[in-house]
């Protein structure tokens, strides 16, 4: 009788906890910031008293900031209602976008395990990294979720299941094939402004035809022409529009607002990476190269044109090669004959190599001579570039070694191999242009003092300042154009273009002093200053892919 009295007293506590259990269960789904406590709080106790302090709010995991914790009422309401909304969710950079998205999908698989067929569907431009890095944030939830706890399984790689509930991570990209999905519980776009507006809505959109369940777009302002700013529009006025700029979270952290200041001081408060990725800006997809501000501060300089090097000073040379003509002509009359012919520029960069780098990861540089050939055959134009170099005692430089110019960069680097063959790449191209606006929004770089009406080479120069086009692309990608219509002919482009190489051609010369205050790491579309001891090519692809693997 002991034994029965023990076994019924285990019981009915076994069913006490059950029914505690149960009450958890229901209230963590119930509460989005009582399931993220259930999550974290434990780690972030242990945090802070690791610390000997409470956690600061942007610290703790196991609280939403209020941005994040409105998202996700409204995002779980919009599955629930089943009207086929489309949610536009845009955050400024390293706010937690994708924390946010893993918590609502693990929310999801807490909530959907018991219905068959329950399925939740997340794109993203690429598989590697940008799902890979989303998958594994869903995994630290799950690791951690008190309802799914060692009850979730990972399947054929790119799915994740918890009873009859499954989220499934589909490449976006234009080759991927994923026509077949079911979106049963919510179709999810991760960097939607990345995505092909097309591919989107043929090969994902019939993935809610039967279900009707919600599309949640996230991502951050871009070109006007993206799909997420189609969206955006649509939702204008609405509450399937949400928006956190940085402002919202500069308030909500001091941490962060440290690094909004940083990356306005860097790159300038009118840089279309500030604009569109911390502002929630979009920019025209086209326009002006340089803005008023822009030429104002490159031709604000002091200093003369100079006819050769001066003691103390490192000197860098910037090279755009143009083509050649069928003409045996001087410069001047082949631009009078041929004015839609573009010119080889090359421009001549000057330093302190006793000044550091600044705060904005930058230092001061003096456009101090240039030389332009128009028409001129290559062959003929290779030694008048050797004499440039070896005359100026350059200690780096760029020169551009696409089609035409291999020939050219390939000899010159021959006889100077600190002047580097560059080919660059579409994102490459893209790197340079946002760059240059970088170093001219920090005043960083100055062309030379004369007078245009004497100076032949300045007052090309200026022409091109203002009539140099700019042209966004797919995934933020920007590439210089020439103006067109009527009287386009004699407008170009190739000073401009050569001035976009300051940063590498800088960042190869030697002798720069080092920062007594460590930069800021980059982020988003950017270029790479890094100074360190690895090499070039290791730095680009490392900061693209810390970048993809932090947005």
């Amino acid at each position: 009788m002991v034994k029965g009295r023990a076994l019924a007293q285990v019981a009915a506590a076994a069913l006490v906890l059950m029914a505690i259990a149960l009450d958890m269960c229901l209230a963590a789904l119930k509460d989005p910031e009582y399931h993220r406590y259930l999550m974290f709080g434990r780690a972030d106790a242990i945090r802070a008293k690791q610390l000997g302090r409470d956690l600061r709010p942007y610290e703790a995991q196991g609280r939403l900031p209020w941005p994040q914790l409105e998202i996700v009422n409204r995002c779980e309401r919009a599955i629930a209602d089943r009207n086929g909304e489309v949610i536009a969710v845009l955050m400024s950079r390293q706010t937690g976008k994708n924390e946010t998205e893993a918590f609502l999908e693990a929310r999801a698989l807490s909530a959907w395990r018991g219905v068959p067929g329950s399925t939740w569907v997340r794109a993203a431009p690429t598989a590697r990294p940008q799902l890979v890095n989303s998958k594994r944030r869903l995994e630290k939830h799950l690791k951690a979720d008190p309802l799914v706890r060692g009850r979730w399984n990972p399947r054929e790689g790119y799915i994740y299941e918890a009873g009859h509930a499954e989220i499934q991570f589909l490449s976006a990209g234009p080759t991927a094939n994923v026509v077949g999905a079911t979106a049963s519980i919510a179709l999810s776009a991760d960097e939607a402004h990345k995505i092909d507006a097309g591919k989107f809505e043929e090969d994902f959109g019939p993935f809610t035809a039967s279900t009707n369940a919600p599309a949640l777009l996230w991502g951050v302002a871009a070109d006007k022409l993206d799909m997420l700013h189609e969206y955006r529009e649509k939702a204008d006025g609405t509450d399937r529009l949400l928006i956190y700029p940085a402002a919202i979270w500069c308030e909500l952290s001091k941490a962060y607002a440290g690094h909004y200041e940083s990356r306005v001081r860097e790159l300038g408060a009118d840089h279309p990476i500030v604009l569109t990725q911390y502002d929630m800006i979009p920019v025209e997809s086209r326009g002006s190269y340089l803005k008023e501000s822009h030429r104002a501060s490159l031709f604000s300089g002091t200093h003369p044109r100079l006819e050769g090097p001066r003691d103390g000073y490192h000197y860098a040379i910037v090279i755009d090669i143009g083509g050649e003509s069928e003409h045996e002509l001087d410069d001047d009359e082949v631009r009078e004959l041929e004015p839609e012919r573009d010119s080889t520029f090359a421009l001549v960069l000057e330093w302190d190599p006793k000044q550091t780098i600044g705060p904005d990861n930058k230092i001061d540089v003096r456009v101090v001579s240039g030389s332009w050939w128009t028409g001129k055959h290559h062959e003929a134009a290779t030694p008048d570039i050797k004499r440039l170099v070896a005359h100026w005692h350059a200690v780096g430089g760029i020169i551009d070694a696409r089609g035409v110019g291999e020939p050219t960069a390939g000899a010159v680097n021959r006889e100077h191999p600190v002047i580097e063959p560059y080919k660059a790449t579409a994102p490459e191209v893209s790197e340079d242009c946002y760059s240059l606006l970088a170093w001219l929004n920090a005043d960083r770089v100055k062309m030379w003092k004369a007078d245009p009406a004497e100076d032949d080479i300045l007052r090309e120069l200026q022409a091109q300042a203002r009539h140099t086009k700019y042209e966004i692309r797919a995934h933020d990608s920007m590439r210089l154009t020439k103006p067109t219509g009527k009287g386009s002919a004699n407008r170009h482009i190739d000073g401009i273009k050569a001035l976009t190489y300051l940063h590498r051609a800088v960042k190869l010369g030697p002798g720069v002093g080092v920062s007594t205050q460590a930069p800021d790491t980059y982020r988003g579309q950017h270029s790479p200053f890094d100074r360190g001891s690895r090499s070039r090519a290791f730095n680009r692809h490392e900061l693209r892919r810390r970048d993809e693997d932090e947005a």
